[in-house]
């Protein structure tokens, strides 16, 4: 019975210290092992997430190049419609200048109206921001001075289109000076911007 007793603590011993052991082997993965690997994994997460954020910015930054250039080549592109449309002010000068340029062009002018046009703005039918202003004209002269009148509506900056022309002899067809009744249709595109277009 004594000799069982003494057995007993020995085993308890061996126990004891294989959970110690354990307990032991236990703290130094949580304290050393664990802290590494979760390190790791949050690297290795880190890693993916900055190559993916990477390749979208590598993506974006294109795009906006492209966006940038195409931006660019409007601009330019609007820049050059632009100087060959009037503004409100130079097509008024223009229409104010027709009888001048008429007598530089040995022409006389019989008459300039403006018909009655609908006064909503191109911008809201087409998607630009243009006005047509129309002009019926008419002017009396040999050919030579019609022919340069209409060079020099042609030879502008702007744009002035001539419609339709028509022309008839007026006086005796055998008079040595035969003098020409010319009537033409005259257009003029006016930029305006966006608050002149819908308060007009």
């Amino acid at each position: 019975m004594i000799r069982n007793i003494r057995t007993i603590p020995a085993y308890s011993r061996s126990v004891g210290l294989a959970s110690l052991v354990l307990i032991g082997t236990v703290a130094c993965y949580n304290w050393f092992v664990a802290p590494h690997t979760n390190y790791l994994r949050a690297a290795q997460r880190y890693e993916s997430t900055a190559e993916d954020l990477a390749r979208k910015n590598s993506v974006m930054t294109a795009g906006i190049a492209e966006k940038k250039r195409k931006l660019a080549r409007l601009q330019a592109e609007f820049a050059q419609a632009r100087e060959l449309v009037f503004d409100g002010a130079g097509a008024k000068d223009f229409f104010n200048a027709i009888e001048a340029a008429a007598e530089k062009a040995g022409c006389a002018v019989l008459s300039l109206t403006f018909p009655s046009t609908d006064k909503k703005p191109d911008s809201l039918r087409r998607g630009g921001f243009l006005r047509g202003e129309h002009a019926k004209l008419s002017v009396l002269g040999d050919y030579g001075g019609i022919i340069a009148l209409m060079d020099e509506f042609q030879n502008r900056r702007e744009r002035v289109v001539i419609d339709s022309i028509s022309i008839e002899s007026t006086g005796n067809p055998g008079a040595p000076e035969r003098r020409l009744d010319c009537r033409m249709n005259v257009t003029v595109y006016i930029m305006q911007d966006e608050e002149a277009s819908i308060h007009e």
